[in-house]
């Protein structure tokens, strides 16, 4: 990731003229920066791009800046972090994106519903995500939606030794089966 980024970020600095493709480029810089820890990097190409894509009307582009915005705002405060990414799953419904987007967004929506303390909340938003990874064949995003839905039970229920069948272990052997 960290190539990756740096040569994004090169790219990025080469060409600053607003289009489509540099909003998406900016998200994406952004989502490096979310996964790497780095947080300050992550809101200041999030709003970049949100920026950019609102200036734009670029749907596809604002959801998924709206979706980072909301990532960013999960790691300091879940509860600000669900309005942003209600409203980037909303934006996803009305923009032609590949599924995965929206599908990959309802997994942190979970997570913060359930830091929240909305544990139905979460459980449905994950058994959306579930049943549209199983509907499409998606191993990679099922893993992640096994293992909230395992969170959710652990959280609920307590620990896997005291519940029969909590998704915890399925979802470590799908994400290895996946990646294999």
């Amino acid at each position: 990731m960290t190539e990756g980024r740096l040569w994004l970020d090169r790219a990025l600095k080469m060409d600053q003229e607003p289009s489509s493709e540099r909003a998406w480029a900016l998200a994406t810089d952004a989502h490096l920066a979310v996964f790497q820890g780095d947080e300050a990097a992550a809101i200041k190409l999030s709003e970049e791009a949100h920026d950019l894509a609102a200036q734009l009307d670029d749907p596809a582009a604002l959801a998924y800046a709206t979706h980072l915005l909301g990532l960013g705002a999960l790691s300091t405060d879940p509860a600000d972090a669900i309005p942003l990414l209600v409203e980037a799953l909303e934006r996803y419904a009305t923009a032609e994106v590949p599924e995965d987007y929206p599908t990959s967004l309802r997994i942190p929506l979970a997570i913060a519903y359930l830091l929240t303390g909305e544990l139905e909340k979460g459980a449905e938003i994950v058994q959306q995500a579930y049943e549209r990874c199983e509907n499409a064949g998606d191993r990679w995003l099922l893993s992640y939606a096994m293992w909230a839905q395992g969170l959710l039970m652990l959280v609920e229920k307590g620990p896997p030794s005291q519940v029969i069948d909590n998704p915890l272990h399925e979802s470590t052997r799908t994400f290895i089966a996946s990646i294999l």
